[in-house]
């Protein structure tokens, strides 16, 4: 789960800190997320909230993470700067990543055997830089 994390926060925060605009969480936190049920960690490396639906991970075809420009897990107001969209592996056939442009998936190797596990594609609000 951490390697899924730090790729995923490391995209963001490359989009964030290249001038991307930050938008409203429209009512989402991390603080109403953990409320909810969702999973949220704080990503060390890029000091952001990285926020996952509840469940096992293996066992979803596709999910959402959400990205928050803040290092408080209990945060109740907090920029969301992004959108991760998940696609298990098995599931993935050389599609485009839709939110990101024409750019492939980025694939992700979650338990090192050195294939890929599930395939990301990074959605930064406020546009690409």
């Amino acid at each position: 789960m951490r390697v899924f994390i730090a790729v995923a926060a490391i995209v963001m925060f490359a989009s964030a800190v290249s001038g991307v605009g930050s938008v409203s969480a429209h009512g989402n936190s991390p603080a109403k997320l953990t409320a909810a049920g969702w999973e949220c960690f704080l990503e060390e490396e890029d000091l952001m909230v990285i926020c996952f639906p509840l469940g096992d991970d293996a066992s979803f075809a596709s999910l959402s993470a959400l990205i928050f420009d803040t290092t408080d897990l209990a945060a109740t107001d907090a920029p969301l700067v992004g959108q991760d969209s998940f696609l298990r592996a098995d599931l993935y056939h050389g599609q485009p990543c839709r939110l990101f442009g024409a750019e492939d998936y980025l694939p992700l190797d979650f338990d090192g055997d050195g294939a890929p596990d599930f395939f990301v594609c990074p959605h930064p609000f406020g546009g690409l830089p």
